[in-house]
Formats: C-alpha cells, sequence, structure tokens
C-alpha cells in the first residue's frame, strides 16, 4: 500500500505539469495572436499571398488596394497613390458551382483585414 500513496503525489505532480504547460501554450498562442494581428494593421507585418487548390475549392489570399487606381479607369494614375487609400488583405473562397469547370464559381469572402501604410 506505500507504493500506492507514494504513486499519487507523482500522478498529481504531473497533472500540475501538465496543465501549466497547457496554460503557457494557450497564453503564447493568444498573445502572439493578437500582436500577429496588431503587426499586420500597422503594416509591420505583410501576410502572404496565398492560392490553394482543393480539388474544387480554392482558397486564395491578396493584398489589394481599395479604391484600386487602374490605367483602364484614369490613365494618368500610373505610379499615383491616392491619400485616401485603404489597403487590404482578403481572403477568398472559390467553389465549382459545376464538376471541373471554373467559368462561374461560387465565391465566398473569408476574411478582410484592414494593413497599415507601406
Amino acid at each position: 500500500m506505500t507504493t500506492q500513496h507514494s504513486a499519487e503525489p507523482t500522478i498529481r505532480r504531473t497533472w500540475r505539469h501538465a496543465a501549466l504547460i497547457v496554460a503557457i501554450v494557450c497564453a503564447v498562442l493568444v498573445l502572439g495572436c493578437g500582436l500577429g494581428t496588431v503587426a499586420v494593421r500597422q503594416g509591420v507585418l505583410t501576410p502572404p499571398n496565398v492560392n490553394l487548390d482543393l480539388g474544387s475549392m480554392r482558397v486564395v489570399g491578396i493584398r489589394s488596394n481599395s479604391p484600386e487606381c487602374t490605367r483602364l479607369i484614369i490613365p494618368g494614375c500610373i505610379g499615383l497613390e491616392p491619400a485616401n487609400v485603404a489597403h487590404v488583405y482578403t481572403l477568398w473562397l472559390f467553389q465549382q458551382n459545376e464538376r471541373d469547370s471554373w467559368s462561374q464559381p461560387r465565391i465566398t469572402q473569408l476574411l478582410r483585414v484592414s494593413l497599415g501604410r507601406r
């Protein structure tokens, strides 16, 4: 019986250590996500362009400016950046409506984050 009593404190200590490790990992994830979000919004970090093909679905993440200044609409705006332009990162989900055809996909916006000035 003495072996059972001596094993109980060890098991409790192991569970406490495991709970402490899980709590630390959760805290690091929460702080990391929060700081990452702030860094992206301030323009310190730039999220990557993403293009994942998942069979009948595609996930696309792109950085863009809103409003876009294109040569077709305003020929004189090449190289200029309006003062009120917003930099955004958008994550899109494209789904095929017809098998093996991307001619008219269903498009869903998954995420939109405002980015800081660069």
